[in-house]
């Protein structure tokens, strides 16, 4: 197995309003191309949803280095289709998103101004604290060889999934949808009981929540308590949901499937927790201070990560997360009450 943590090829596509329509009919045929001639041994693809210098994809493919020339030619030859078809039926944008408050994350993005619209860039790769979670992390190769690994293959059955509906458009239901399933699968690959997952649950709920009132986006009045309870009486108010998902949680049982699409996925998904496990025995600084296991944050990137590549706005991941983390709380009840009536 080649281990290839820093990628052979970078590129951010501009497209403001459209990367909905770039993950779609740019990089789901794409790589659906390349991998039949790189091979998922060899090479992964994985990207991400960025807004600064303008709304973008930034693309990380890991290859062998010979195949660069010939992937580099089918990215632009897909791209420029790509844009030739949507100028024919979607107008540039007027109002351009150009966020230069966000962190540079290639050396392109320490640019002080947008780059033009509907454009492929080629980068040039810097680890970044913001995928990996931490600057203490990134001197550690071996991890970013696993995190991006076990990214990539979940990155790859969320090109799968992100499909528009009858009307062509990608609906909350289907963004919602795939991070459920996903996390289910990854959560599923550890050896945790359903307490653990909960409790995992609970946090990544709390990360994002946390992370939005740090950033102004609720009101000064607004806490992550007061959040909580309003997801409540939302799903309170809609119980189907948290039905649904109870019935899931109470059948728990890690590991139950393994020959389906997702065994990469799991398979990566172990190698990357047989690693970070040496977290909770660091003796370093907290990872985050916040976690009650530290081998949280990277399992918190990845799932997050597939939240930013399906666009799913971060107040809804935080709700799909309580609803998860709530539908685990209740099957713990009722599992629970189910031992105790049959005690009597």
């Amino acid at each position: 197995m080649l281990h290839l943590p820093k990628p052979l090829l970078t590129a951010n596509i501009y497209c403001d309003h459209c990367l909905d329509q770039v993950v779609h009919q740019v990089l789901a045929p794409f790589w659906r191309e390349a991998s039949g001639i790189i091979g998922e041994a060899e090479g992964y693809l994985w990207f991400i949803r960025y807004g600064r210098c303008g709304e973008h994809v930034k693309i990380r493919l890991h290859a062998p280095e010979h195949l660069g020339p010939r992937l580099q030619d089918w990215l632009e030859a897909d791209t420029d289709e790509f844009f030739r078809n949507l100028a024919a039926a979607v107008p540039p944008s007027e109002e351009r998103v150009v966020n230069l408050t966000l962190p540079p994350m290639d050396a392109e993005d320490a640019a002080q101004e947008g780059y033009p619209d509907r454009t492929l860039l080629w980068t040039h790769y810097e680890p970044s604290p913001i995928i990996l979670g931490s600057e203490r992390l990134l001197p550690d190769q071996r991890l970013a060889s696993l995190f991006t690994r076990c990214f990539a293959a979940a990155t790859e059955l969320s090109l799968q999934s992100f499909q528009p509906d009858e009307s062509g458009r990608f609906t909350s239901q289907l963004r919602q949808g795939i991070i459920i399933r996903l996390a289910l699968t990854l959560l599923a690959t550890f050896p945790w009981t359903l307490e653990e997952v909960q409790a995992y649950l609970a946090y990544h709920r709390d990360w994002l929540v946390r992370y939005m009132l740090s950033r102004g986006a609720q009101p000064s009045h607004v806490t992550l308590e007061g959040t909580v309870a309003r997801f409540d009486e939302h799903f309170q108010k809609s119980p189907g949901a948290l039905s649904r998902m109870q019935s899931i949680m109470q059948d728990w049982n890690p590991n139950a499937a393994e020959d389906d699409e997702c065994a990469l996925l799991r398979q990566r998904a172990r190698e990357l927790y047989s690693y970070i496990v040496r977290f909770r025995t660091d003796p370093g600084p907290q990872l985050d201070p916040y976690a009650p296991d530290q081998v949280y944050l990277p399992i918190f990137k990845c799932l997050h990560g597939v939240g930013n590549q399906i666009g799913l706005p971060m107040s809804q991941e935080a709700q799909v997360f309580h609803l998860l983390a709530s539908a685990a709380s209740r099957a713990i009840d009722a599992r629970a009450t189910d031992v105790a009536a049959l005690a009597l």
